[in-house]
């Protein structure tokens, strides 16, 4: 059977709609990081053009059948698209609700990590905060992290209960006062 000029329209705007939201949802449910909109663009084109494709093949083979009138082949390549778009919302709505772990950026660049709890804050041992700066100037001396609890000011005297862990921080070059964590202001407050 002879495929007509609309049914092919129709089949390439079908897959293209199709191919995009269900790209965007898989790229989305597993992106790496913030990379203002930069990231993934090729693993993006990649995917897409692989559901088009399938889409596009699968869509051509039902069309040219010929064994069926032609609103059971549109209902087929909306079945298609069904099949290519809810599962990917359903992992994307999945992967929205897992708890995703701290990392540093360029707000809060650099990473510490409770060697054992810290019950008075709330922080059990091996979690880890992010924090930007140390603020040697008030008394006592303080940090404001953010950990799996929220924010936190952590006071020098818990300070020991933490270590640095400058593999993981963003970049950013740390201060005199951050590269000496835990003992940061130790001229102007002693354990």
């Amino acid at each position: 059977m002879r495929v007509s000029v609309r049914s092919l329209a129709r089949l390439l705007i079908a897959a293209a709609i199709a191919s995009l939201v269900s790209g965007y949802f898989i790229l989305s449910a597993f992106r790496s990081g913030d990379c203002d909109g930069g990231c993934n663009t090729m693993q993006l084109l990649a995917f897409i053009g692989c559901l088009f494709v399938a889409f596009i093949l699968t869509g051509c083979g039902l069309m040219t059948r010929g064994d069926g009138p032609r609103r059971l082949q549109t209902s087929a390549m909306v079945w298609m698209a069904c099949v290519l778009v809810i599962p990917s919302a359903a992992i994307f709505l999945w992967k929205q609700t897992q708890p995703t772990p701290l990392q540093a950026n360029q707000d809060l660049s650099f990473v510490i990590v409770a060697e054992h709890a810290v019950p008075a804050l709330g922080v059990s041992a091996g979690q880890r905060c992010i924090f930007s700066d140390i603020r040697c100037d008030l008394s006592p001396p303080r940090l404001r992290a953010f950990c799996g609890s929220g924010e936190l000011n952590i006071a020098a005297s818990d300070w020991p209960a933490f270590k640095r862990l400058p593999l993981e921080d963003f970049g950013v070059p740390p201060s005199d006062a951050i590269n000496a964590f835990p003992a940061s202001c130790a001229r102007r407050f002693s354990r």
